[in-house]
């Protein structure tokens, strides 16, 4: 499934901006289907859940994602 920035954000609880930034930091890959229009793949948003979630996880970190 492709979400869009906005369907990505919603289900993370964070904003779009936030989203962006992360695309940008490359913390996860996008897939562009026009020079305009870029959408994230679930199981990739997946995976960057999961790896954050082990992380915390493993260093007892508390706090959010930057």
């Amino acid at each position: 499934m492709l979400l869009t920035y906005k369907h990505a954000a919603s289900s993370l609880g964070v904003t779009v901006r936030t989203i962006k930034k992360w695309v940008k930091a490359q913390y996860f890959p996008v897939v562009r289907l026009s020079a305009r229009t870029v959408r994230i793949r679930q199981q990739d948003l997946d995976c960057f859940i999961l790896e954050r979630c082990k992380f915390h996880q493993k260093n007892h970190v508390t706090t959010t994602v930057p």
